[in-house]
């Protein structure tokens, strides 16, 4: 991540277009009352690890984690210096934000389900994405981590590393025999002095290790492969929606600068762009985009640059949402209703006549904004329904209910119901990220959360796991590993009959199953080959795939796949989509 000044920070979060700082509430939360009347930031960092967090002979904090709690003071403060750092080892760093020693724990945390669910904590976001690995003396024979058969291996205490390298060590019968370390010192000085045949942390910290405390880091070998996945970041106390708020927001700002290129030593003359992105992220923009203005807000000032004409005088500004649904040959663009608005009544008059031409049907609203929500209302709907039988079916199957027949009878109400049914999750160019931003503009704009779409996400988003759960769960019972196995799955395409792989939950399915050892055979004829995932076998789905699979995934429906040939191909079957009958089918 690229360090941004204090100045260009305070700007960045300053500005309701990015943060909403001044539209905090007179009583903004206990932590932000604390920092602001003792005018410092407390931050919780690592007691030294070169990147993150490391101080210098005259005390003087350098490092990722560092900036990130720098850049939450100038938006605090309006000065990124006014922070105190704390020092603390692994077992320590979680009481001390728990008790309040801590406003924030800025020190290469690993997010996990477990810290965030009991912890009384909440993680603002990812800001280093890692994995765990293994450091080893060059001279040695080992080359892999799986050659540390019977090795003493340096590990610290209280860390998703001593936990990980056990499971490591088990599932590969290993049998490694952890030296465990309080402190991060002692567990990196054993190593260095012979006292273990390895030592492991995240492969940042490896690095940084070998760099800053080895005598000759080239004595010492970083073995390739990774154990875990560490999504690192910093965390505060649960309990103060406004702290959270700015300290996520701080980091998103953070991110977005990098993205657009703003950094320390351009900031000044970033100032003058016309990028209206930029001139948010630095607080040169005269009207920031407010909640659902993307119209006349956003694209408006576009089409104003770029024409040197004025909207509303010049030219007409108005918008329609996109109502397309790719493969339904019953719904088309001109008998599916069109929405229509615009910036003035003169705005909205041009816009429908236009869409009169093409559709049978138009539907005015009184303005942009109005249209804009109505889009982000569709399919927020579609998303918190689909999650809702995604999360019975998951129940169901525990409970041995057919959920299926369960939908089939209550769609016989004519009234008061509306049809969903469950899949290995969701994709498209909308759904996944429509109700997000809905979520995040009520979140900026109000400070809220917005709890249904944060429920419908949690679910939909875990959706592949659950899927990749039961291929595991249905080789076991005929007595396979997933390792070794041959899983032909069908379609990757987001839904049938069409070729778009955008978000599709099939890729990370894929990609689960292949990190768990098994051949993968994906099979798709409308998605380009150039979209397929790596290491995936491209081919047919006929019945020469079908005789050389463990097990079939069955994710799209697409028309031109083989339904009798899949249904008695004489392995497990796990249909997701109904599409299937017979003794070997088992329905998601």
């Amino acid at each position: 991540m690229t360090k941004l000044t204090a100045k260009a920070l305070v700007a960045t979060v300053c500005t309701s277009a990015v943060l909403g700082l001044a539209a905090l509430p007179a009583q903004a939360g206990k932590t932000v009352d604390a920092i602001k009347a003792r005018g410092q930031l407390i931050c919780g960092v690592n007691t030294g690890l070169a990147g993150f967090s490391a101080a210098d002979s005259q005390g003087n904090w350098t490092g990722l984690d560092v900036d990130v709690c720098k850049a939450i003071a100038a938006a605090m403060l309006g000065d990124g210096s006014k922070v105190k750092y704390v020092p603390l080892n692994a077992q320590q760093r979680f009481t001390a934000l728990q008790s309040g020693e801590i406003d924030i724990l800025s020190r290469n945390t690993t997010w996990t389900l477990t810290r965030d669910a009991s912890l009384g904590l909440n993680f603002i976001g990812v800001t280093y994405y890692d994995g765990q690995g293994f450091m080893v003396p060059a001279k040695g024979k080992i080359k892999s981590a799986k050659q540390l058969k019977g090795a003493t291996v340096c590990v610290q205490s209280g860390t998703t590393t001593e936990k990980n390298l056990t499971d490591f060590s088990r599932a590969n019968k290993l049998d490694i025999k952890p030296v465990v370390f309080e402190k991060l010192e002692a567990a990196t000085g054993a190593y260095f002095s012979g006292r273990c045949q390895a030592y492991t942390t995240d492969a940042s910290g490896l690095a940084s290790t070998r760099n800053k405390e080895a005598k000759n880091p080239a004595d010492h070998l970083i073995l390739s492969e990774l154990i875990s996945k560490e999504p690192l970041g910093p965390s505060v106390r649960r309990g103060d929606d406004e702290f959270f708020a700015i300290a996520k927001w701080v980091v998103f700002a953070m991110i977005e600068a990098e993205e657009y290129g703003v950094t320390q030593a351009n900031v000044d003359q970033q100032k003058t762009s016309t990028d209206p992105v930029v001139m948010r992220i630095l607080g040169t923009s005269d009207v920031p985009v407010g909640p659902l203005r993307t119209t006349e807000e956003l694209a408006g000032p576009i089409l104003e640059a770029g024409s040197g004409l004025t909207a509303g005088v010049d030219f007409h500004l108005g918008y329609s949402p996109e109502r397309i649904d790719p493969g339904n040959p019953t719904w088309r663009l001109e008998n599916t209703p069109k929405v229509v608005s615009g910036m003035d009544d003169a705005s909205l008059a041009a816009v429908q006549g236009f869409f009169n031409r093409l559709v049978e049907r138009t539907v005015p609203v009184s303005g942009t904004r109005e249209a804009e929500l109505t889009k982000l209302l569709e399919n927020t709907f579609r998303h918190v329904n689909i999650a809702l039988v995604n999360e019975l079916a998951m129940f169901a199957h525990d409970l041995g209910i057919d959920v299926w027949e369960a939908i089939d009878a209550a769609s016989t109400k004519p009234f008061g119901y509306m049809r969903f049914t469950p899949g290995p999750g969701v994709g498209g160019h909308c759904l996944p990220i429509d109700p997000s931003y809905l979520s995040w503009q009520v979140e900026r704009s109000l400070g809220k959360s917005f709890r249904f779409v944060d429920l419908a996400n949690d679910v939909n988003e875990h959706m592949p796991d659950y899927v990749v759960r039961r291929v595991q769960s249905m080789l076991n019972d005929i007595g396979r590993a997933v390792r070794g196995s041959t899983v032909l799955v069908y379609g990757l395409s987001y839904k049938a009959n069409t070729g778009d792989a955008r978000e599709t939950p099939s890729r990370p399915i894929v990609e689960q199953l292949q990190a768990l050892g098994a051949d993968v055979l994906l099979a798709d004829p409308h998605t380009d080959a150039s979209q397929f995932p790596d290491g995936a076998e491209v081919v047919a789905g006929d019945r020469g795939d079908l005789e050389r699979a463990d097990i079939v995934a069955y994710l799209v429906d697409h028309d031109e796949f083989d339904r009798d040939a899949i249904s008695h191909a004489g392995v497990p079957v796990l249909d997701c989509r109904r599409s299937l009958k017979g003794p070997s089918i088992h329905q998601l």
